[in-house]
């Protein structure tokens, strides 16, 4: 809508245009198709107001005028170049004379640019050059103009982006409106907005306060600032009437960063009801009824903080610090860290922890090396504890979907996201493919896919084999549809468990037709194990009848569905459980596995797609900045580099607590294979 609109309102127009510029300003390509990568940032910035209720800030700087400064930049370099100092050091002249070559009309702070630019790279100096102090002041200027174009970018250059947001956000507002609809993730934001504006407050806490005295906080660590805003006035009112607050978490376990989650909460709610006249008690629970005794001394050993504090201030082999603490952020670790020992309830002997470190020089070659010593490990599991009793824990749901895969290609039955997933469950697939048959008879591939399935063979006591030599055979001859060649060869299996859905296609309701065909192929009579795909599949069906009633329409819908909606929630006891670490929060396996144990510094935001790679921050007036920046920023800007080092920390902060909870996910046995360092891995097992 907001699109459209741009083509007869000037300001849209404005808005669009400043958008597309700042987009080419730190994209190479420029030929974007806008639509895409506008839903795509609205999107991320959708999650984030909704995430800390405080609405985007932004500087006024337009791109135009971030463009006008490299222009002057260009400009003041050419005439530079123009100038060249008399027995100026070659490599310098070429350098700059490049520079000017291949930026005409503008540049990227990219790996490309010159050194030289820096701040401090004074001109090389040679002893046939001769420098007037115009050459000075030039040089001067240019590497001040440099500084100022990198901090008007890493400041500004999305603010066009916040613009955008702020428009399309009034557009859903309209609507949402309009429609009677809320998004369960604006809940929290939403309640923030009623406290703010003062809408009954009073009335709404009054009949909750009430009718509670305690309160209790589980998992407190992963709690955001925003949800806690909306919720402190009841606990507050509680303890002020002879109630209590309890609430309980750890620390170490603050994985969920990325949603607001804000461990700082568990100091400041304390300093908070320290003070006279409150009754503050703290407790450290100190003692694991979970793990064996040698994972507990394990894990005191990698998480104590002397050994914390000199993996801190490891260096590589170019001596590089690979994680650049400062005496803050070792405040931090201790803050965090400085009761992670704990005592073991079993201490019998059994239990072990095993860590191998993989080979292979690329992401490829270390799968490959870690796939046979991951199946031989669990092969050496599974003669000790029951399949449904080990887990398999990675980072990523592209492990998950590798690993699984492992599995099911050495026939080791597993459970996780991608098995859960009714697309990914043959019998449902058959099923969808008997549906796109009866929209399309001429679908030849979906009736393939169909008769010569588990689920028709089972019912009819057609083999296999027949079925696919029946379909072989139409497929030499290709003289009409499939269906009518399988009605030919078999007629009494047509009649009896397809001529009537073939015949009333469209006549009843969607819900109906799947069941009646559920009861025709005896599906939960010959799978009963799977009976909790094929009741998902038709709840989907009911949640969508109203939007999508018929088959066509449904099919479309469901060929577009993606994530959790699609997961069956159930899980086999007699099946290997795989997962990652953030789904593994807070269970238990008596066996572990970790395929992949790493810590990776990267940048990007999780979930994070192609439209922005953005650093948040909050601003003294409780606003949210976008800052831009690379490592090339972070050469000429103080802001750029502050925040990358800030970022680094955040980053190494989450990974520890992902390491952390992985680590302890065991009770009996634990194995971890740690691939070799690369990139901006790190790995607490290598130092």
């Amino acid at each position: 809508s907001l699109i459209d609109e741009a083509a007869s309102n000037p300001a849209v127009r404005k808005a669009f245009d400043d958008f597309l510029t700042s987009m080419l300003l730190v994209e190479s390509r420029s030929a974007w198709l806008p639509k895409d990568v506008v839903l795509d940032t609205v999107d991320q910035l959708f999650s984030e107001y909704n995430t800390y209720a405080r609405d985007f800030a932004r500087g006024g700087v337009r791109p135009e005028d971030i463009l006008k400064t490299k222009t002057r930049l260009l400009s003041d370099v050419g005439a530079f170049v123009g100038k060249m100092p008399e027995g100026a050091h070659a490599t310098f002249a070429k350098s700059l004379r490049k520079f000017v070559e291949d930026h005409p009309r503008g540049f990227r702070f990219s790996p490309g640019l010159s050194a030289y630019f820096q701040p401090g790279k004074g001109i090389p100096p040679t002893k046939a050059q001769v420098l007037t102090s115009w050459h000075e002041d030039q040089w001067q200027r240019i590497q001040e103009g440099f500084v100022a174009a990198a901090d008007q970018e890493v400041r500004h250059l999305y603010d066009p982006y916040m613009e955008i947001f702020a428009r399309i956000r009034r557009k859903l507002v309209e609507a949402c409106r309009r429609e009677d609809i809320i998004f369960l993730s604006e809940l929290n934001a939403k309640a923030r907005l009623v406290y703010d504006q003062g809408i009954a407050p009073e009335e709404l806490y009054y009949r909750l306060a009430t009718r509670f005295e305690h309160y209790l906080f589980d998992e407190f660590q992963d709690t955001s600032v925003l949800q806690w805003d909306n919720l402190r006035v009841l606990p507050e009112d509680a303890i002020a009437r002879g109630g209590s607050l309890f609430y309980v978490g750890d620390k170490k376990q603050a994985i969920y960063a990325f949603r607001g989650g804000e461990t700082r909460l568990f100091d400041d709610i304390s300093a908070q009801y320290a003070a006279p006249g409150y009754h503050l008690s703290k407790h450290h629970l100190n003692t694991s009824h979970r793990s064996h005794a040698r994972i507990v001394a394990f894990n005191n050993e990698v998480f104590s903080l002397q050994n914390l504090e000199a993996f801190m201030h490891a260096r590589d082999k170019k001596d590089e610090c690979l994680i650049p603490a400062r005496p803050e952020d070792l405040k931090e670790l201790a803050r965090v860290y400085e009761g992670a020992r704990q005592e073991a309830v079993n201490v019998s002997p059994e239990g072990c922890v095993r860590v191998e470190i993989l080979q292979g020089a690329d992401k490829e070659a270390v799968h490959a090396d870690a796939r046979p010593r991951v199946m031989a490990c669990l092969k050496e599991l599974a003669g000790r504890f029951a399949l449904g009793d080990i887990g398999i824990l990675v980072r990523k749901n592209q492990d998950v979907e590798e690993v699984t895969r492992w599995l099911l290609e050495e026939g080791v039955p597993s459970s996780s996201e991608r098995t859960l997933n009714i697309k990914e469950h043959a019998l449902v697939a058959e099923v969808t493919a008997f549906l796109r048959f009866l929209v399309s008879p001429v679908d030849d591939a979906a009736f393939g896919e169909f008769i010569q399935g588990r689920m028709f063979a089972a019912a009819s006591g057609i083999s296999q084999d027949d079925l696919r030599d029946a379909v072989l055979d139409w497929r030499l001859a290709r003289r009409d549809p499939l269906y009518r060649s399988f009605q030919r060869a078999f007629p009494a299996a047509w009649e009896a468990f397809i001529a009537e859905f073939f015949k009333n296609a469209g006549l009843y309701p969607m819900y109906e037709t799947v069941s009646s065909f559920y009861r025709r192929m005896k599906c939960l009579e010959n799978f009963p194990d799977d009976q909790g795909f094929f009741m998902h599949l038709l709840d989907l069906i009911k949640a969508s009848e109203d939007e999508f009633p018929d088959m066509a329409s449904f099919l479309a819908r469901y060929d577009e569905m993606e994530g959790e909606d699609l997961y069956v929630d159930v899980v086999s006891a007699g099946a290997v459980q795989v997962m990652t670490v953030h789904k593994a929060k807070g269970l238990e396996f008596r066996a572990v596995i970790i395929p992949f144990l790493t810590m990776t510094l990267q940048r990007g935001r999780a979930g994070q797609r192609k439209a922005l790679n953005y650093t948040l921050r909050h601003d003294g007036d409780g606003g949210l900045e976008l800052y831009h920046f690379n490592e090339q920023h972070t050469l000429y800007s103080r802001l750029a580099e502050e925040l990358s080092v800030q970022e680094k920390m955040d980053l190494f902060f989450s990974e520890l607590n992902n390491v952390y909870v992985a680590l302890t996910r065991a009770a009996c046995e634990m194995y971890v294979f740690i691939p070799p360092r690369a990139g901006q891995a790190v790995h607490l097992a290598l130092y």
